[in-house]
């Protein structure tokens, strides 16, 4: 048990951030291994929104909240790493760069407009079945919200993440 117990300390220090580079005026460490774990955070997204999608359009509706649910916990939990570890990281570490931190906080700004109508659509059809009569409805919105995050995630990939890894 005593082993069990020091096996589970040891992982939990291993995959501990090193606090020799904090951002200024915080307690959040540079991590190494930050841009790799949102990238696959994003490849699950987009493979539960795959899932999802394929749902709608096999008609499988008693699927859909279930699929709903998994994604909206999956993209909750990316918002906030990314929040605090990304974005909160960013901003603190170039305080003195008035253009780079108006860039960090225009892409934070432009994710929670897309983060809320993701959540709002993901409410929405949790909460009321989806049926025949409102399944263009439903393709809609999920082809909205599947374009808007490929392109977030695209322009992430691209600008703020090769930011974070030059640190």
């Amino acid at each position: 048990m005593i082993a069990i117990f020091r096996a589970r300390q040891d992982s939990e220090h291993a995959s501990t951030p090193s606090p020799q580079r904090l951002a200024p005026g915080t307690h959040i460490a540079f991590d190494s291994r930050l841009v790799a774990k949102l990238q696959s955070d994003h490849r699950e997204l987009l493979q539960s929104y795959g899932h999802l999608a394929a749902a709608a359009e096999g008609r499988k509706f008693a699927s859909l909240p279930g699929l709903i649910s998994v994604l909206q916990t999956q993209l909750q939990d990316h918002l906030l790493t990314e929040k605090v570890k990304l974005y909160v990281f960013l901003a603190h570490q170039f305080t003195d760069d008035d253009l780079t931190v108006g860039i960090v906080r225009d892409f934070q700004k432009e994710m929670d407009v897309i983060a809320r109508r993701a959540l709002d659509f993901m409410r929405r059809y949790r909460s009321t079945p989806v049926g025949d009569a409102d399944l263009a409805d439903f393709r809609r919105d999920l082809a909205a919200i599947g374009t808007a995050l490929v392109k977030r995630i695209q322009r992430e990939e691209e600008v703020l993440y090769p930011l974070y890894r030059t640190l």
